[in-house]
């Protein structure tokens, strides 16, 4: 009997860039597209109408009349109320475009993560250490902010400034010329900045990264410190990190803030400098000057707004381009025979399946329902074997069949090797006992029976409706490995691997767990890693391994 697996073939597809990104998720969101169309373009709309008020109370309190148009005559009330009007209206609308531009933003970040999540459990992290998975949501995060403060709110930078320029030409075309090509080379100018901005928020990132894993590192072993009494050196080492982090954060936003604020700057000047050669060769009158530079001060926050925008795109892109080095890459073995070899049922033959550099080759044939022990000193090996057994060393060598079929170089899970694995640790997830079965593809009821068989009812009795683990009922070493164990034979799998089953557990606890392995024999075939003699001796084949040494089974 076994249970869906994820796909072992699925690649880390990921978007070619940020604006990829947000444009695939306007694509597959057809309402949440038109909303964010419609309420831009009426904010872009209404800002330069805002703008264009603006234009022209300056000039009606200059020639002190009202102003004539082709809607009539506008007196500076008059046009004070449309200004508000549309005020009300770009309120309205840009509430309305962030709202959607927030749901595509997070929208893409899901699809992201489940790009990644896809990946990672179909072919593993490159890296387990605390980094790799610091960086795995950090990144997403990033990614996700750039849809949200990059591309899309570059979008609608872009969509409020071409009213302002359409409104700046019709009021002088000579004005808004000249401005132009005074903000055209310092636009150079900040391209090349943000390209020095962009390695010093890479150092940042970097430095942010190593500050996390120690900081995880350290609290994880905080006991074992303790006893050390070496709570002072672990400050300073953390204090030695933080300020690093903190300088290089501070280096990296402080610039990113100065390349904002320029553009704010290159605007002011720009006005300056063309209102000044406005002066000098009468290009306008006075009604005109400042009504252009009413419109003009309208553009400031839209010219921020784009140039923070190009911050976040490239921050984004750094994200996407570092999210593609957690997940491995997909393996490209076939998987012919895998469904065959489960199916069958009966012999597991390993011939000399080793990982170089870490685990002596090993040779063995399991028969149907028998026990095979792995012993060994620390170091030689054994985890590693196990780890080869389930296709998650994508080093190893050698061959593993089932049933008379190989089972394929770097396939892992139920569809592809029938086997249920019990590691060391006994991880239990926070939440029920029956998210914790259910992380094995077992059913509530099933996991429940397991666990009454194996003498702990009163465990499935004390936590059946209880949270366990962050925020709940904390476990026990043995208590974990009751689920643990539990949820492995639940699953039916027709071989079951052991890391150190009896580790942690108290004499009672222990003799209990060698009546369960007894009872095993005969229904289960059963790969065991121990260093416990008393495990050793219930096994019909014993393989010990010894470092540099090949090893073989010895019945």
């Amino acid at each position: 009997m076994s249970y869906p697996a994820p796909q072992l073939d699925i690649p880390l597809t990921l978007p070619r860039s940020i604006p990829a990104a947000a444009w695939g998720q306007l694509r597959s969101n057809p309402a949440q597209f038109a909303l964010f169309l419609i309420g831009g373009a009426t904010h872009a709309l209404a800002h330069g109408a805002v703008a264009w008020c603006a234009a022209l109370l300056g000039r009606a309190l200059v020639s002190e009349s009202a102003i004539v148009s082709r809607f009539g005559t506008l007196s500076p009330g008059t046009i004070a109320a449309l200004g508000l009007g549309a005020v009300v209206l770009k309120g309205f609308a840009g509430t309305l475009a962030t709202f959607s531009q927030s749901r595509v933003a997070v929208g893409t970040g899901q699809t992201l993560r489940d790009a990644v999540i896809s990946s990672v459990l179909a072919n593993g992290l490159r890296s387990s250490s605390p980094t790799a998975v610091a960086r795995l949501a950090s990144r997403v995060r990033e990614a996700e902010s750039a849809v949200n403060d990059g591309a899309l709110a570059s979008i609608r930078a872009v969509a409020q400034l071409v009213p302002i320029l359409v409104a700046l030409w019709v009021l002088s075309a000579r004005l808004t010329l000249a401005a132009v090509l005074v903000l055209a080379p310092f636009a150079a100018v900040l391209a090349g900045a943000r390209k020095r901005w962009r390695t010093w928020h890479q150092e940042s990132m970097c430095a942010a990264d190593e500050l996390h894993e120690e900081v995880d590192d350290l609290i994880r072993h905080a006991d074992l410190w303790r006893t050390y009494g070496t709570g002072g050196h672990i400050r300073t080492v953390v204090r030695s990190l933080a300020h690093r982090a903190g300088m290089a954060q501070a280096r990296s936003e402080t610039f990113r803030t100065a390349l904002s604020s320029t553009n704010e700057v290159l605007a002011a000047l720009a006005l300056v400098l063309a209102l000044g050669a406005a002066s000098i060769w009468a290009w306008a009158g006075t009604a005109n000057l400042i009504a252009f530079a009413a419109v003009f001060f309208m553009a400031y926050k839209p010219l921020r707004d784009l140039g923070d925008a190009r911050a976040s795109l490239l921050r984004g892109k750094e994200a996407l381009s570092s999210l593609s080095s957690v997940a491995c890459p997909p393996a490209t073995e076939s998987r012919a025979g895998a469904e065959q070899s489960q199916a069958d049922g009966g012999v597991l033959e390993v011939d000399r399946l080793c990982v170089p550099g870490r685990a002596p080759c090993v040779s063995f044939t399991l028969e149907p329902g028998r026990i095979l022990a792995i012993t060994g000193p620390t170091g030689a090996g054994k985890t590693s074997l196990l780890r080869a057994l389930l296709g998650l060393e994508s080093e190893a060598a050698g061959q593993v069949r089932f049933g008379g079929a190989p089972l394929q170089v770097g396939t892992v899970g139920p569809d592809a090797r029938p086997f249920a694995w019990v590691p060391q640790d006994a991880p239990v997830i926070t939440g029920t006992l029956e998210d914790n079965f259910a992380l094995a593809g077992v059913k509530r009821s099933d996991g429940e029976a397991e666990l009454s068989l194996l003498g702990a009812s009163d465990l499935r009795d004390g936590i059946a409706n209880v949270k366990v683990g962050a925020g709940g009922r904390s476990l026990s070493g043995g208590e974990r490995r009751w689920i643990s164990l539990a949820r492995a034979l639940a699953t039916r799998e027709p071989v079951l691997l052991l890391d150190e089953p009896t580790v942690g557990l108290d004499p009672v606890s222990k003799e209990r767990a060698l009546k369960t392995l007894m009872a095993l024999r005969g229904h289960r075939s059963v790969v065991i890693v121990t260093h416990d003699p008393d495990v050793a001796l219930l096994a019909d084949q014993v393989i010990e391994l010894k470092h540099e040494v090949q090893s073989e089974a010895v019945d």
